[in-house]
């Protein structure tokens, strides 16, 4: 769960009578795994027991917190696109608009059926115009030249990526995620490449030292998606001991993807 924007997250009350069980060395490697997960997305390799089990259920929490804060931003900033909440008018500009609406009325009550009927015809075409606008299937987002086709990229994802989580909804950062691998793609090839890679890696589906496993958002962050259409992750030999996989070409172990992305920009890490 790599922060955007935020500069920290919550920790809960409640979590003190779990917390109480660990020593003060797991406290603390517990406190900085949660900081390096919060900031850059990294998986700890130095937990386990209670300590990694307490990890898995605050960060849990800290993942949903994260996508409430995304959802108030998103409504947040398509309020403010609307122009926010309208400016209290003033007593003469309330009066002024008192008199011009006796004023149209009175104009209103001269006019003649035809004029009416002719009215109704332009407010009805106006209306439908309106109507076939608003039901464009992929907005266009951010002066974009192309609508971003998620259900197309998600369809592609369930029927080829059957061993993975099938998805639920698209918003969020997912949907800004995916928005911006399409334009830097732009083809609908590239996502089913990547599909199809990740659907053929072992390490990805659950063979290595962890028995971690890939999901969709791990696979569309920039870092990762290049790494797997690269063939990082494509299934091979195990390394010889003492080797990398630079070295031998074959599957990387955990370890070595840890040391790989660590530093990514993304905090784009093997365990997001």
């Amino acid at each position: 769960m790599a922060q955007d924007s935020k500069k920290g997250f919550l920790l809960y009350y409640d979590y003190r009578k779990h917390l109480s069980l660990l020593s003060d060395a797991e406290r603390g490697k517990l406190l900085m795994a949660l900081l390096n997960y919060g900031e850059r997305g990294d998986m700890p390799e130095d937990l386990d027991g209670m300590a990694f089990m307490a990890f898995s259920f605050i960060t849990g929490q800290m993942d949903r917190d994260a996508q409430k804060y995304a959802d108030t931003c998103r409504k947040r900033s398509e309020a403010g696109k609307q122009g926010g909440r309208p400016k209290k008018e003033t007593g003469k500009q309330d009066k002024a608009k008192k008199a011009n609406a006796y004023s149209e009325k009175q104009t209103e009550a001269k006019k003649g059926d035809t004029e009416k009927e002719t009215d109704t015809e332009t407010v009805t075409e106006t209306d439908t115009e309106k109507g076939k606008e608003s039901s464009t299937p992929y907005p266009l987002k951010g002066g974009q030249q192309d609508p971003v086709p998620y259900s197309k990229i998600v369809e592609l994802y369930h029927s080829i990526c059957t061993s993975y989580p099938k998805l639920r909804a698209v918003e969020g950062n997912r949907e800004k995620q995916i928005a911006a691998r399409w334009k830097k793609y732009k083809s609908l090839d590239t996502f089913r490449e990547l599909f199809e890679k990740a659907e053929a890696s072992d390490f990805l589906k659950g063979e290595n030292d962890r028995a971690w496993t890939a999901d969709f958002d791990w696979l569309i962050r920039p870092t990762n998606m290049s790494k797997v259409l690269e063939g990082k992750y494509d299934s091979g030999s195990k390394p010889r001991s003492g080797t990398t996989q630079s070295q031998t070409g074959g599957k990387p172990s955990t370890m070595d993807v840890l040391a790989g992305i660590i530093a990514d920009e993304e905090g784009g890490g093997v365990f997001d």
